[in-house]
């Protein structure tokens, strides 16, 4: 053993007891705040236990239909909302569901996620150790890893996040084994927790490409190893996407689904949402601007405000357009899409006709589609060049901190800002590693193949595909770019003291 065992319980006791004070601590600023608990929110707690999400829903109610006899989906009226969301983490709660009811599994799972956690952290230092053969570099990796306020703040929700970064730290440990070992027991387990952490949270299949390189790579003295490995690897992958794959045909009665798929809007905000999502990623990113909080604030003041009209909503709404948005587009233009998305909205709330609801959402795509086009033909720099900038931008320069809640009002306390500051520095200095790494260290070429290049596909698919980006969808990435940023130390070390000692 790299370590005794006495160490890694000591280990695991400490960051068990970090886990627990730090998410009980958050969830009592929580019940602070919102004290009845009124009002739903992502500061908002299901039966005082779990954090609320908005996406909460999408993995808690699937398994309630499907011991209901509903089927295994969110909406049981709705046959596509069955393909929306992946499998993984609706089952995981289902586990806790049927074992100990509705209420008490969220009180259950909470102990399962950060029982997951030490044991991937754990899973981390091996892998860590396994790729470069130094346990510097797996002790600083698991311990940024394991102890990062961030990550572990998620292991209180009922959401992908609590489990989707384990699930990586899995991947790497047996991909590590399959490197030192090359046995055809860890080739088969690294597949199956590919497919596992895929089809928790999709982005993870991306590291398909690292993987290839890795196979490519590890076995690259002969070819009939590289076949053997790959045959190894699709089969674990395949005992759990080959079921779900066949399920999704037969519930769509035709659709071949590796993952997940949106027909239309899964918020049933209309197809119009996601076009006016595609426009507002034109200067900026959507989650910072949100279309769904447009759509909300027609939607409330059409159903629950009747001291609202839609001439006060609209006239809301253009003044919180940022001059950006007026680069390439009139006013006019943008105030009459958001005119048409009202009348949409209303017919919709009305449910007279859905032929006439039909009609006004076809308007509605027809005025906010040419908002699209006519800002990448007026506005090509920003749109090809300072959005992407900016969306970088968002993702490096920043703390990662958006769900703790003790960090809230940090202005004026030493410790907070000093915390802050801390969790800031830690993310640059993670993108810094990962550009040192790529570019000035030639050593540990397996780990680059299947984290690296797995992250820089993750990244580049957010910034330039998806075009929406929220923390948390950094997660995932995070066990690679603390092994990444432990090497890229030790090597920042290394170099000092041949310079030093030079």
């Amino acid at each position: 053993m790299i370590v005794s065992k006495k160490y890694l319980l000591l280990f695991s006791f400490i960051l068990a007891l970090y886990a627990f004070a730090l998410n009980e601590y958050n969830n009592h600023l929580i019940r602070v705040e919102n004290p009845k608990n009124e009002i739903l929110n992502a500061r908002s707690l299901i039966y005082n236990k779990t954090v609320y999400s908005i996406d909460n829903v999408w993995y808690v109610s699937q398994i309630k239909n499907y011991l209901q006899g509903n089927g295994f989906t969110v909406n049981p009226k709705k046959y596509n909302y069955t393909v929306r969301r992946t499998p993984v983490y609706p089952l995981f709660y289902g586990l806790h569901y049927i074992a100990f009811g509705e209420e008490s599994s969220c009180f259950y799972i909470r102990f399962s996620q950060i029982l997951i956690y030490i044991l991937a952290t754990i899973a981390l230092f091996y892998a860590a150790f396994n790729f470069t053969n130094s346990k510097k570099v797996a002790l600083i990796a698991a311990v940024l890893y394991g102890f990062n306020p961030s990550l572990v703040s998620f292991l209180y929700y009922t959401i992908t996040e609590a489990l989707s970064p384990s699930l990586v730290c899995f991947l790497l440990y047996f991909l590590s084994l399959c490197k030192k070992y090359n046995r055809k027991k860890d080739w088969i387990l690294a597949g199956l927790f590919f497919a596992i952490g895929s089809l928790c949270r999709p982005t993870i299949f991306f590291s398909s490409v690292g993987i290839l390189f890795f196979i490519l790579y590890a076995n690259r003295k002969s070819f009939r190893n590289i076949l053997m490995s790959g045959l190894l690897f699709a089969v674990g992958a395949g005992i759990f996407f080959v079921p779900h794959t066949v399920r999704n045909y037969i519930v769509t009665k035709g659709d071949f689904i590796l993952l997940e798929k949106y027909y239309g809007d899964p918020m049933e905000y209309g197809m119009s949402n996601i076009e006016l999502r595609k426009w507002i990623a034109c200067w900026m990113n959507p989650a910072d601007y949100s279309s769904e909080v447009i759509s909300n604030n027609m939607i409330l003041a059409i159903c629950c405000d009747s001291s609202k009209t839609k001439e006060m909503v609209l006239e809301s709404e253009m003044q919180r357009l940022p001059d950006r948005a007026l680069l390439a587009n009139t006013k006019d233009d943008i105030r009459n899409a958001y005119a048409a998305l009202y009348d949409f909205y209303k017919e919709k709330d009305l449910k007279i006709s859905k032929a006439r609801t039909d009609s006004l959402e076809k308007i509605c795509l027809q005025k906010i589609i040419p908002l699209q086009n006519e800002f990448i033909k007026k506005a090509p720099l920003q749109y090809y060049f300072v959005t992407p900038i900016l969306f970088v931008k968002s993702v490096i320069m920043q703390s990662n901190s958006a769900q703790l809640v003790f960090l809230d009002n940090y202005k004026g306390n030493y410790l907070k800002v000093g915390l802050k500051l801390l969790l800031y520095l830690l993310n640059i200095y993670l993108f810094v590693a990962l550009i040192g790494c790529l570019f000035f260290i030639k050593r540990h070429v397996e780990v680059y193949e299947i984290v690296l290049l797995f992250m820089l596909i993750n990244f580049l698919y957010i910034m330039f595909v998806i075009k929406y980006f929220e923390v948390r969808y950094l997660i995932p990435l995070f066990p690679g770019m603390y092994v990444l940023g432990a090497i890229f130390l030790m090597e920042i070390i290394h170099r000092l003291k041949q310079r030093l000692h030079f």
